[in-house]
């Protein structure tokens, strides 16, 4: 399985999404991640867009395929899509793979992690981050979130947490 990054227009990714969906051996979908909002008792995690102008695509097609296929429609959508070819994005390389299919668990949210703090540490119990502990690079408690250090996009990956 390949992965794919497409950059649309602001407002366009559920077209788009939901027109690359209707093609065979075609997954579209804008990753999403659970936020904490509110403190103590009244706290509830909320869904939001990681990347919202991006649509990430998993496909059979290798990239000379791919391109064969959609190249050519990418173009008379002029302005919606922009592949990303930057890097090693396009596609995304297996180590980013790994990474957001370990994230994800074959949905298109990543939902928050349970854990514990210990010696000023945050250590995963239950969630998504159980055995990525290396790859946090920030905690902020008060926010509820960890930061992640990948080659995603941005470089940085913020997961909701819970302890």
């Amino acid at each position: 399985m390949y992965w794919y990054v497409a950059r649309c227009k602001t407002g366009r990714t559920k077209k788009l999404v939901s027109t690359l969906n209707k093609q065979v051996n075609m997954n579209a979908f804008i990753p999403k991640s659970e936020r904490c909002f509110g403190r103590g008792e009244t706290a509830e995690f909320i869904v939001k867009e990681i990347y919202p102008d991006y649509v990430f695509i998993k496909s059979d097609l290798d990239q000379e395929a791919f391109d064969e296929q959609f190249k050519e429609y990418f173009k008379t959508i002029n302005g919606l899509v922009d592949l990303l070819e930057y890097k090693d994005t396009y596609p995304l390389i297996s180590e980013e793979q790994f990474l957001l299919e370990k994230l994800l668990d074959n949905t298109d949210t990543i939902k928050h992690t349970k854990g514990v703090i210990v010696d000023r540490r945050f250590v995963p119990t239950d969630g998504p981050l159980v055995g990525l502990e290396d790859m946090i690079k920030k905690v902020d408690k008060y926010r509820r979130f960890a930061t992640l250090d990948t080659e995603i996009l941005t470089g940085k990956l913020l997961v909701a947490i819970d302890y």
